[in-house]
């Protein structure tokens, strides 16, 4: 009888430990791809504005000649950044070079820097990963003087 109530002891715990421990993984995941999801909602959200400024012939340039911005960098190079280069392209507009964590690895015409090597002088950094600004803005604002902007609102003050 003993040994009947400690191999069903025995089952009930090793159940509830696999219970609990399968819940804290799900749980891991579902927070991981919620973060996911949320970036790429917000990219989907800069590309919309993009693209309706766009087709009210906004030209992305005009907000840099406005600002007195005409040599700026570009905080990373993913497709927002890639497009943002390109779009500056045949404009007046010089950037200097590109800020991403994986530099070693992009290759985009122009030089790419580490988040932490020495920053170039330029009028202003644009943050094309929109949903990390803050804290690029944090990580970088004590390396260079300079205005430090979310693509947002570059985008939103054309």
């Amino acid at each position: 009888m003993k040994r009947a109530f400690g191999i069903v002891f025995l089952a009930i715990t090793a159940f509830m430990s696999g219970k609990i421990f399968g819940k804290m993984c799900l749980a891991d995941k579902i927070s991981s791809l919620d973060k996911r999801y949320n970036r790429c909602q917000s990219r989907i959200r800069t590309l919309d504005l993009w693209l309706r400024q766009k087709q009210a012939n906004g030209q992305i340039q005009d907000f840099f000649l406005r600002n007195n911005f005409m040599e700026i960098a570009i905080y990373g190079m993913d497709y927002l950044g890639e497009y943002l280069l390109q779009d500056l392209q045949e404009t007046r507009i010089i950037v200097k070079y590109a800020i991403d964590k994986n530099a070693d690895k992009i290759v985009c015409g122009i030089k790419t820097v580490k988040p932490d090597a020495e920053l170039e002088r330029v009028d202003a950094i644009i943050v094309s990963a929109v949903y990390h600004f803050e804290d690029i803005r944090k990580l970088i604002s004590s390396k260079i003087d300079c205005p430090i902007i979310s693509l947002d609102d570059v985008l939103g003050n054309l």
